[in-house]
Parts: structure tokens; C-alpha cells; sequence
């Protein structure tokens, strides 16, 4: 595997993950929330998709620029970066977790999936950099803009490739060992 494209991989496991933590609070409190296939699956698809709106679509117009989606993600940097100096450590990282849903051993993992230089901080160009990609992971048409049918059919997407990499059936989950690219 080259660096590359380990690095692409690493990359969009992180993206990956960092998007699950958003969502996860408000899949655990659905109500009837189940794993895997069936009759729900359309309406947490849709909650996922109200839950971005809500955090993100900062002017209430409908859809989430590239700008707004960088101020949340700048704001949530800025929260977890305690001390100020510009970079997360992994104590920071895991003060911000509290009430999320996640268990220490997958926050950790995450944390080093974001720390793509290895050296056991996020600085603010990692944290800026997996936020750029995500978005233009959701901004299907590339314009810069991300609609409610581009979040919806780029998470179904997302769940597709994760489904094709893990061998896994449709509504298995979408946290796994990502795309390599």
C-alpha cells in the first residue's frame, strides 16, 4: 500500500468516523432504533440528515455552504483546544466526548485517525483538512453548496462503499474500515 493511498484511506475512515459521532446522540435516542435492515431505515436516514441541517446549516435557508460547514467544524476545534495552543491532545479529544454515546477505546481511535502525522496531537490543519474532505464528500454537484438530496444520496453512498468493502449486506452500518482511494 503506498503512502497515498494509505494515507486516503486513513483519511476517510477518520471523515468517516468524525461524521458518526455527529449523528450518533440522535440515532441512540430514536425511538424503535435498530440495527441493520428494515421498515426504519428510510426515517434514521432521514433523522441523519435533519440532525446535519440542524448543526450545520448555520442561516436556516436549506442548505449548508462550504463556509458554514468550516465555521462549525472551526467553533467545534476551538472547543476541544482547551488550553489554546493551536493543537488537540488526546486528553482534550476525550473531554469533549462526554454524552456522545462513545465508548473511550473508539474516541482514542478516532483521535489517531485524525492525527495523520502521528505525533499524538490534532493540529488545526489535520482538524481543517478531514473537515474540506467531508464536505466534499456531501457536495455532490461540487458547487460548493450541499442540499438535502445530495447529504441523503452521498450517506447512502458512503454506506454503499462501506457495505461493498466490509462484504457486508445493505443496512449493516457504515463505521468500518473505509474506502481505499
Amino acid at each position: 500500500m503506498t503512502r497515498k493511498t494509505l494515507l486516503a484511506t486513513t483519511a476517510t475512515i477518520a471523515a468517516l468516523a468524525f461524521a458518526a459521532a455527529d449523528l450518533a446522540p440522535a440515532l441512540a435516542q430514536a425511538k424503535g432504533y435498530e440495527r441493520g435492515p428494515g421498515p426504519r431505515q428510510a426515517e434514521r436516514a432521514t433523522m441523519m440528515v435533519d440532525r446535519l441541517f440542524d448543526r450545520f446549516d448555520i442561516d436556516g435557508d436549506g442548505t449548508i455552504t462550504r463556509e458554514e460547514f468550516e465555521a462549525v467544524h472551526a467553533e467545534r476545534f476551538d472547543a476541544a483546544d482547551k488550553d489554546g495552543d493551536g493543537q488537540i491532545t488526546l486528553e482534550e479529544w476525550l473531554a469533549t466526548r462526554p454524552g456522545t454515546g462513545w465508548r473511550t477505546d473508539r474516541a482514542e481511535a478516532v483521535f489517531h485517525r485524525l492525527d495523520q502525522a502521528g505525533d499524538g496531537v490534532i493540529t488545526r490543519e489535520e482538524f481543517d483538512a478531514m473537515a474540506s474532505w467531508r464536505f466534499d464528500q456531501l457536495d455532490l454537484a461540487g458547487d460548493g453548496v450541499v442540499t438535502r438530496d445530495e447529504a441523503t444520496e452521498a450517506m447512502a453512498q458512503m454506506r454503499g462503499r462501506m457495505q461493498d468493502k466490509r462484504g457486508m449486506g445493505p443496512g449493516r452500518g457504515m463505521m468500518g474500515p473505509g474506502p481505499t482511494q
